[in-house]
């Protein structure tokens, strides 16, 4: 039986971060919420989902923040959509007492 979805990495998410060089941490590099946002776009995937009956849809997310996705219509917005979801998961992670994981070395301080 032939799949609904298609899975990709989607590494055109993320765009360069023109931050200066973080401290150095023994658990990773501390960064801003914006730094930490750009690594977590570098770890976004992608799919379609075209198992939907009102038409297929994009899912992206970040593995490494559990039940942090979006659902969009097309590509064009999940990279907005992402951002958003992003922050939106750090800040209610802290305010329940929970840990931001490392995202490729970066620690949100």
């Amino acid at each position: 039986m032939a799949s609904a979805t298609t899975r990709q990495r989607v590494p055109t998410l993320a765009k360069p971060s023109a931050s200066a060089g973080p401290s150095r941490r023994r658990n990773g590099r501390r960064v801003s919420l914006r730094e930490y946002v750009v690594q977590a776009l570098r770890c976004a995937e992608c799919e379609r989902d075209h198992s939907l009956p009102d038409g297929p849809c994009v899912v992206t997310e970040v593995p490494q923040l559990p039940g942090c996705f979006t659902q969009v219509d097309n590509y064009e917005e999940a990279r907005e959509n992402l951002i958003d979801a992003i922050e939106v998961w750090v800040v209610a992670t802290l305010r329940h007492g929970g840990k931001v994981p490392p995202i490729n070395g970066y620690v949100f301080r």
